[in-house]
């Protein structure tokens, strides 16, 4: 019998999912991480451990397929970090700064340069000086403007360019 199975090994049979049931499956899996989040992420943790390589591999491959999620998600996240580390209440989501952009038409609040190669997101009135991280206190500027306005009141800021009366 042996000699059998090792010339005729069995067929291993695929399971084909529908659509439907990949979608269940996955609401499922949600749903469960939902409501076990500490032990998903203790779980994770303990993974990211015993598995140093394949854990850099896996997140290597997510950032490949995800470029931008990756680099608006670790942004948003350092924000917000540094915001909460110098005590300013609230926070500041992806949403909230794609909304701005639109809303400043893709360009600096201070000068007319274009923010598609990148931004600085600017607090009009400063954390330092008691302004809050929330979006309606947010702007986007380009980089010299924000590095000039520093820690500067947003009128004051404007006036030194001559831009308010």
């Amino acid at each position: 019998m042996r000699a059998y199975r090792k010339r005729n090994p069995p067929k291993k049979t695929v399971r084909v999912l529908t659509e439907e049931q990949r979608r269940r499956g996955r609401a499922k899996t949600s749903a469960w991480a939902k409501r076990n989040r500490d032990r998903r992420r203790a779980y994770t943790r303990r993974w990211r451990e015993d598995h140093p390589g394949a854990a850099a591999k896996a997140t290597a491959r997510w950032r490949e397929k995800n470029a931008e999620k990756a680099t608006q998600s670790s942004r948003t996240s350092a924000r917000n970090r540094r915001a909460a580390k110098r005590g300013a209440p609230g926070a500041v989501s992806r949403e909230d700064v794609a909304r701005i952009f639109r809303q400043q038409k893709g360009r600096c609040a201070y000068c007319p340069r274009s923010l598609k190669r990148g931004f600085h997101v600017d607090h009009v009135q400063a954390i330092t000086r008691g302004g809050k991280h929330v979006a309606r206190n947010v702007q986007l500027t380009c980089e010299p403007c924000n590095l000039k306005k520093g820690a500067r009141d947003a009128v004051e800021f404007a006036r030194s360019l001559g831009r308010l009366l």
